[in-house]
């Protein structure tokens, strides 16, 4: 009896150890391969990574072709002395211009008695385009303006226990939707990914925006910055997933000086 139960359990741990694993299935129609959901389905085990869709556990997602590090050969660097960073970005964004100013730097008219305090910012306007789109901001500590805020009004986060604060106007703090949050980790410094933006006050919700922010170290004026990817149309976008993938990778070459 014991010898049968013996084998009987053999068998069972073989037949485990060797069931078959659901493959990727292959979306003829739209030339995508599907991954993920309840079934746990794998993408190729090379060249390719499974990037979720959506934000619930069993969300059904598509595998893309995984970018290596040759991808990255070609990319620019920027870096700033004056806020003490240094991070690489695609070469087909073009030139990132950065522009520090006493007052208002988003496209809003200064005036003295209105705006006090610094303000930093950095676009990339890809050649051939009209638009130029934001990248990155901050303010200094002592910032005021009569206007709303903003996700560029930052001066860094808080982490306490499992909260995220983010960092505004005036030394005040704001907590961040937990269930939005993850750390993302540059070569030397770690930041929060927020996905997508919940802007301050928890009264505006963008779903095409994407955002990053690190606390800086250097910089005599600024504590923080935020960093912000726009999609105009993320709902249409085929290759939402790259792009973000894409930011997320600028974010992991950033050194905080």
């Amino acid at each position: 009896m014991a010898i049968g139960a013996a084998v009987v359990s053999v068998l069972y741990y073989w037949q485990v150890a060797h069931q078959a694993i659901p493959g990727p299935v292959v979306h003829q129609d739209k030339g995508e391969i599907f991954c993920g959901s309840v079934a746990g389905i794998p993408c190729p085990t090379s060249g390719y990574t499974c990037i979720p869709e959506d934000n619930f556990p069993d969300a059904g997602t598509n595998c893309r072709k995984s970018e290596t590090t040759n991808d990255t050969l070609n990319w620019k660097t920027f870096e700033s002395k004056e806020l003490g960073v240094k991070f690489e970005y695609p070469s087909d964004w073009g030139e990132i211009s950065l522009e520090i100013k006493n007052g208002e730097t988003y496209g809003y008219t200064s005036y003295p008695d209105q705006v006090k305090g610094k303000t930093f910012a950095a676009y990339y306007k890809p050649p051939g385009q009209n638009s130029r789109y934001a990248l990155f901001g901050g303010i200094s500590s002592d910032f005021q303006t009569n206007r709303g805020g903003q996700f560029f009004d930052s001066t860094g986060y808080v982490k306490n226990l499992t909260a995220y604060y983010f960092k505004y106007i005036q030394n005040t703090k704001y907590l961040l939707d937990s269930k939005l949050i993850s750390e993302v980790t540059g070569v030397n410094t770690t930041g929060i990914f927020i996905d997508p933006i919940t802007y301050v006050g928890m009264e505006w919700y963008y779903p095409w925006r994407y955002g990053a922010i690190f606390n800086l170290k250097s910089s005599k004026d600024f504590s923080g910055i935020a960093f912000e990817l726009y999609i105009p149309n993320p709902d249409k976008d085929p290759d939402l997933a790259h792009k973000k993938l894409e930011f997320q990778k600028l974010l992991s070459t950033l050194e905080i000086q």
